[in-house]
């Protein structure tokens, strides 16, 4: 299996023995990101963004009683800090969600995405499954400041 290898071929300090409810060092998430585009041909930055919509949807299979909330992408966008994350915060209290700061700017969505860790693209591919599934088709432009830990994304269209 593809994700076995993955994880057998980038020899993790943990093993790769992972659970829902844990914290791991963004480090292995690189490496194993690293090795995943080696093995599958694919480049990382299409690798995470990818792996972005999924967690999107599976955010959404996970947690429609929170999704009934929203009626539109800005809607979401505008509530994830105080809604969302706070919510995370309350059931994981360790876990050190990434502050989404999603505003109206010079007449588009601006989101900005800043954490501990280098997610980016993981962060644009989250928002792309965001404007899937309310079927917004805006484009997503990435603004990058040239902090790995810190995006800017304008929403136009």
């Amino acid at each position: 299996m593809f994700v076995e290898t993955v994880i057998d071929e980038a020899e993790l300090a943990s093993g790769g023995a992972y659970t829902a409810e844990g914290q791991y060092p963004s480090d292995e998430a690189i490496e194993l990101l690293a090795v995943a585009a080696a093995i599958s041909g694919f480049d990382p930055i299409t690798l995470s963004r990818d792996f972005g919509r999924f967690l999107f949807h599976n955010f959404i299979a996970k947690h429609r009683a929170i999704m009934v909330l929203y009626d539109n992408a800005d809607d979401l966008l505008t509530d994830v800090d105080d809604h969302i994350h706070r919510d995370v915060q309350v059931m994981h209290p360790g876990a050190k969600p990434p502050t989404i700061r999603a505003k109206w700017d010079r007449g588009a969505m601006s989101v900005e995405y800043a954490s501990h860790r280098p997610f980016g693209d993981i962060a644009h591919g989250l928002l792309a499954g965001c404007l899937e599934y309310f079927g917004d088709k805006r484009q997503i432009l990435r603004e990058d400041t040239n902090d790995t830990f810190r995006v800017r994304f304008r929403l136009e269209g």
